[in-house]
C-alpha cells in the first residue's frame, strides 16, 4: 500500500524525467508536462488493469472468489470509477517538470520535479489507503478524488490559455523581427481558427491543403514557444540551429497555403 506509490510514480515519472533531461526542447511548459504526464499514466493504467482484470478472473491476489462477478466488481472499480486516477496523480510530477522548463531559477528548476513526484507519491498513497480512511472508499472518491481532478482539469484549461497568451505575445514579437507575417499570429496562436483554417483548406484543397497548412502551423509554434524561452533567457543552447530549422519549414510551406485560409481571421 505504501510502496507502490513509491517505486509506481518513480516508474512513471521515469519517462518524464528522461524527456527533461534528453528531449527538453519537446517541452514548451506546465501543459505539455501535464499531458505527457497523463499520457504516461493511461498507458500504466491500461497494462496495470489488464493484469487486475485477470487476477480477478483467476481470483488471485486476494481479488476475489473470481469469475464474472469478480471481474465486474474489478471493472466498474478500476475502468469506470477511477479510469483517471494514475494519469492525475502522474500530472503533479508533470507540472514540476514544466516548471522546470520554464524557470529562470536553478532553485526552481531542480526542487519543482522532486516536490511534483512528492505530490504525486501522496495522493496515490491516499487513494491506496482510501477503505481504511473514516470518510471510506466513496467519501475519500467524492470529497477529494474527484474535487481534486476537477481542479487539475480546471489548471490544464487556465494554462492552455496562459500559453496562448504567451504564445500571441512572443509571435507578435517574431513578426516585428521580419520572421512570420503578422496576420498570421491569430491563426497560429487560437486553437479553434487553427482548426478552422484546416478545414477551410481541406474543403479547397483536401487533405493536401490541410497538411500543408497542419506544417506551417506546428513550425510557427514551435517557433513562437522558442522564442519566447530566449526573450526569457531560458532557451536552449542550440536555439538558433533549432529557429532556423523552424523557419525553413515556415518559408517552404506558406507559400503553399491556399488563399481562403489566409484570410480566415476576417470574416
Amino acid at each position: 500500500m505504501l510502496v507502490a506509490p513509491v517505486t509506481e510514480e518513480a516508474t512513471k515519472g521515469l519517462f518524464l524525467v528522461l524527456l527533461l533531461w534528453w528531449r527538453r526542447h519537446e517541452l514548451d511548459g506546465v501543459l505539455d508536462g501535464i499531458v505527457y504526464a497523463g499520457m504516461v499514466g493511461v498507458g500504466f493504467a491500461f497494462t496495470e488493469n489488464i493484469l487486475y482484470l485477470a487476477a480477478a478472473y483467476d481470483g488471485a491476489d486476494g481479488l476475489g472468489p473470481g469469475g464474472v462477478e469478480a471481474v465486474t466488481a474489478t471493472f466498474v472499480l478500476r475502468c469506470v470509477l477511477s479510469p483517471f486516477a494514475h494519469p492525475f496523480f502522474t500530472a503533479f510530477l508533470g507540472i514540476g517538470v514544466g516548471l522546470a522548463v520554464t524557470s529562470r531559477s536553478r532553485a526552481v528548476r531542480l526542487a519543482a520535479p522532486v516536490v511534483g513526484y512528492g505530490v504525486a507519491v501522496g495522493w496515490h498513497a491516499l487513494w491506496n489507503a482510501s477503505t481504511m480512511l473514516p470518510t471510506g472508499f466513496f467519501g475519500t472518491y467524492g470529497l477529494l478524488m474527484l474535487p481534486a481532478f476537477l481542479l487539475l482539469v480546471a489548471v490544464a484549461v487556465w494554462c492552455r490559455a496562459l500559453e496562448r497568451r504567451v504564445l500571441t505575445a512572443a509571435l507578435e514579437d517574431a513578426a516585428a523581427r521580419g520572421l512570420l507575417p503578422a496576420g498570421d499570429i491569430p491563426w497560429i496562436a487560437d486553437l479553434r481558427l487553427r482548426r478552422q483554417v484546416r478545414a477551410d483548406a481541406r474543403r479547397g484543397g483536401g487533405a493536401r491543403a490541410a497538411g500543408i497548412v497542419r506544417e506551417y502551423q506546428e513550425a510557427a509554434v514551435e517557433l513562437g514557444f522558442l522564442h519566447h524561452r530566449v526573450l526569457r533567457g531560458t532557451a536552449p543552447g542550440d536555439f538558433v540551429q533549432r529557429g532556423q530549422v523552424h523557419l525553413r519549414r515556415m518559408r517552404a510551406t506558406r507559400p503553399l497555403i491556399p488563399i481562403p485560409a489566409q484570410v480566415v481571421t476576417v470574416r
